[in-house]
């Protein structure tokens, strides 16, 4: 899905960062190596051997870094299955590093020092380059601000793309703290849930099937320490429901232009046992079987999307392939079905579960302490019942939401994770873009200090070429971390895509931490010594 693609994405930001990083690596060791260079350009040796040698240099960063990336990944995704992953999985689903992960990961990793190790290749490289430094004697010249302008560019860059991951992380990581605090819509505490299907021999009809459900829920409700006790078709938040088209009576729709709203079949007093409002009208109740009138409760968005302002009890509504419209008997409050950054007043019909048809048997026991010692107990009661009836992820409820929630849990932290890494990496490539400016421009700020010039005002002007840099990279980065907000709004509960707290925050932490980075230069730089920096002009 979409956000899948934007996780590869995030991950390709990193990995640019990172490469920039290089390029700036191999742009500094180059300066320092012109004089080098021009020497070998001027004795005859080819440009295309020095550009070999350059990139073969960047290449081997590359893979030294592969290296220790596919082992810190094989160690990362061991963590994952461990810490982030669901209780199931479909078994298509395969989580390891393997001979394909390997490949491919090696492939860009070469292609990475390749592309990155090209730029800083040529420009070192240049045929005119040989004159400019005998021109400027190594220092200061023309070569050297094209150099200083291109890692001024990588920098500015790397703020950019580390604002637009902070920003992802900022907001998935928001939107999954506030997820564990959602209002459900049903209570979640000291509940134990599970599902059989009645299906064969034994249950070759819906009289069959009503019969054991009915020694099912009393088989459950004897188990010690049981308060209540529900049956569904599906249970909310596990793989629950299925979408069905309804119209009213009297409305003439074509068939695809009637709307949707998801379809459960749930037990008598099932809105009790989970402890979902009752709104309006009343619950299912045992009279609801299978040979009596048809009978229908929806939910609040229901009820507020077709009769506003208005009490649908008493109203009738065709579901699926009815023919007779179903009387709603009851409205009760909307709770998530299925997941929480899905619209949380999905419009939601229930029906008696002897008037479903279906085979599923869901159930949501209501212990008075937490169920889990009671799991054998539930075991041996379905057993009494059948003992070949198998039992379907018998777990918590608090365990199938922390599965059903495991995207926001494990996104949120890859995001932190690549946010952070992101920014350190950026710090550290500003950091390194300062160093050597102030390296560069040591004589300059010497004979500054010589002419009178306070530390004050050196400090401000390295000071300033960093701000510069960091303003940039805001500038640019800002409107694409919008841009990649609403690649993730569909992911988002509870925080909107332009949050502008968020918005606000990021770029000041980006800029805090970009400042610190560039402060330790800019100290070094007002401890240059006069008399040395003219001496050596």
């Amino acid at each position: 899905g979409p956000i899948f693609y934007t996780m590869v994405g995030a991950v390709a930001f990193v990995l640019l960062i990172a490469c920039s990083n290089v390029a700036n690596l191999l742009l500094a060791r180059g300066s320092s190596r012109q004089r080098e260079l021009a020497v070998r350009l001027s004795m005859g040796a080819g440009r295309r051997r020095l550009i070999t040698q350059l990139l073969t240099e960047s290449v081997m960063l590359s893979v030294l870094g592969g290296v220790a990336g596919m082992l810190l990944g094989t160690w990362g995704v061991d963590a994952f299955i461990r810490w982030g992953l669901p209780t199931e999985v479909p078994y298509f689903m395969h989580f390891e590093v393997d001979r394909t992960v390997m490949l491919i990961a090696t492939a860009i990793t070469v292609a990475s020092g390749i592309i990155f190790g090209i730029v800083p290749a040529l420009t070192l490289t240049r045929p005119d380059l040989a004159v400019a430094l005998r021109e400027a004697g190594g220092r200061g010249g023309s070569a050297n601000a094209a150099l200083g302008r291109w890692r001024s560019g990588l920098v500015v860059a790397q703020l950019a793309l580390s604002l637009v991951l902070l920003a992802g992380a900022a907001l998935m990581v928001q939107s999954f703290l506030r997820s564990q605090r959602a209002q459900l819509g049903f209570a979640t505490a000291n509940v134990l849930t599970g599902s059989v299907a009645l299906v064969g021999e034994r249950y070759p009809n819906d009289s069959a099937r009503t019969a054991a459900r009915g020694e099912l829920q009393r088989a459950l409700a004897s188990v010690p320490g049981v308060r209540s006790v529900a049956l569904a078709a599906w249970l909310p938040i596990g793989e629950c429901c299925m979408a069905d088209a309804y119209t009213l009576p009297g409305r003439q729709e074509l068939p695809g232009d009637r709307p949707t709203a998801t379809w459960n079949a749930v037990s008598p007093g099932f809105f009790a046992s989970v402890q979902t409002p009752l709104l309006r009208g009343r619950e299912f109740t045992s009279a609801d079987r299978g040979d009596a009138a048809k009978v229908v409760v929806i939910s609040q968005a229901l009820a507020q999307r077709e009769w506003p302002g208005r009490d649908p009890v008493g109203q009738g509504i065709l579901v699926g392939t009815d023919t007779v419209p179903r009387t709603i008997v009851g409205v009760v409050a909307n709770l998530v079905v299925r997941k929480l950054t899905e619209r949380t007043r999905l419009e939601q019909v229930y029906v008696p579960l002897d008037q479903g048809s279906t085979a599923n048997a869901a159930f949501m026991i209501r212990f008075d302490a937490a169920p889990e010692a009671a799991v054998p107990a539930v075991r041996s009661a379905v057993g009494e019942i059948d003992r070949d009836l198998p039992i379907s992820r018998l777990f918590t409820m608090e365990r199938v939401i922390r599965d059903r929630m495991f995207e926001g849990r494990v996104y949120g932290a890859m995001f932190a994770v690549f946010g952070i890494v992101a920014l350190l990496l950026a710090s550290i490539g500003l950091y390194g873009v300062m160093s050597y400016g102030v390296a560069q421009r040591t004589q300059e700020l010497g004979v500054r200090m010589a002419l009178g010039a306070h530390v004050r005002d050196v400090l401000g002007l390295v000071l300033a070429q960093g701000a510069r840099l960091i303003l940039l990279g805001v500038l640019i980065g800002v409107p694409a971390a919008v841009g990649l907000a609403q690649l993730l709004r569909g992911t988002l509960y509870g925080i909107r895509a332009t949050d502008p707290l968020t918005f606000i925050a990021v770029p000041f932490l980006l800029g805090l931490v970009g400042l610190v980075a560039t402060l330790v230069p800019a100290r070094r730089a007002t401890r240059v010594d006069p008399v040395e920096a003219l001496r050596a002009e």
